[in-house]
């Protein structure tokens, strides 16, 4: 799942594969059998609509710097 861990580490990485110059491609990949449908439904049920919203903000803006890069 794309926990908030997940995302930060995911943009903080992408930020710093946008500063290489001579980079063509960025290839995400996962391991074993794993499939990722998207957010930590765990993680949503503790918040409240703000964090909620919050939390979606940064999903999208976390696939727009995938979109992006």
């Amino acid at each position: 799942t794309l926990s908030q861990a997940m995302l930060e580490k995911l943009s903080d990485v992408l930020n710093q594969l946008e500063k290489e110059s001579d980079l063509r491609a960025v290839i995400l990949t996962g391991s074993g059998e794993a499939f990722c449908a998207g957010t930590d439904i765990n993680e949503l049920a503790g918040l409240d609509q703000n964090g909620a919203r919050a939390t979606s903000e940064r999903g999208q803006a976390v696939c727009n710097q995938i979109e992006n890069c």
